[in-house]
């Protein structure tokens, strides 16, 4: 005998408020609507600089995994050729 079994499972409010702030960031994601009075420059100049600090922090983050890929690849080297430290 089959006996159909409804289970409730609560909503997750959490997915649900991040599925709104990444379809709708103003009002969901507390991110506040810019100025309107700022001219296009004004925020390509804004968003020119955010890029620019972007590439910065990206470029040191790639900078600090080539240096432990080195370093590794180097103890591996010398540990193969049974050299210590």
């Amino acid at each position: 005998m089959v006996v159909p079994v409804t289970v409730h499972v609560p909503a997750d409010v959490g997915a649900a408020r991040q599925w709104l702030a990444r379809r709708q960031p103003v009002p969901w994601a507390g991110e506040k609507e810019p100025p309107e009075n700022r001219s296009i420059a004004e925020r390509l100049e804004a968003a020119r600089k955010r890029l620019e600090e972007h590439d910065r922090e990206k470029a040191a983050a790639d900078a600090i995994r080539f240096a432990e890929a080195v370093t590794a690849r180097v103890a591996e080297t010398l540990a193969r050729h049974g050299i210590q430290e």
